[in-house]
């Protein structure tokens, strides 16, 4: 794991609209990976679900203006946190099932990872035991 890093989002201004988009989905899946765990805690739920706030505030601007700095920024932003599972530091640690069928999805078919997330995901969330438990 790395101790540091430096992120500029001006890197990502590049990055074609297909490709954001899956990465985005590849956050979401993360947080909601991180946030559909049997135990959890009050703060960590609400810090999860302001990431994904962000997330779906910004991604459609980066997705249609490349160059929006704030968008990039906020995406790059949520990616390290999502990723890192600082989100999970009140809950149960969440295993990233989703993840694992995914990376056996992707590595056997020509798929972006975050297009094989964007199909397992919700697929996850509607059989998944522990969305029975409504969060408030």
């Amino acid at each position: 794991m790395p101790k540091a890093s430096i992120m500029d989002p001006t890197y990502t201004f590049s990055v074609p609209a297909n490709q954001t988009a899956a990465g985005c989905a590849d956050i979401m899946s993360h947080l909601m990976e991180q946030y559909f765990v049997p135990e959890t805690t009050y703060m960590d739920d609400m810090l999860v679900e302001s990431m994904m706030k962000t997330i779906i505030k910004y991604a459609p601007a980066a997705i249609r203006e490349p160059e929006n700095y704030e968008a990039r920024a906020q995406i790059m932003r949520g990616s390290s946190i999502g990723d890192n599972a600082t989100l999970c530091n009140g809950n149960k640690l969440a295993v990233f099932g989703v993840h694992g069928m995914e990376h056996e999805l992707s590595a056997h078919y020509d798929l972006t990872h975050g297009v094989g997330l964007a199909i397992l995901t919700p697929n996850w969330m509607q059989n998944t035991s522990y969305l029975s438990r409504l969060k408030q």
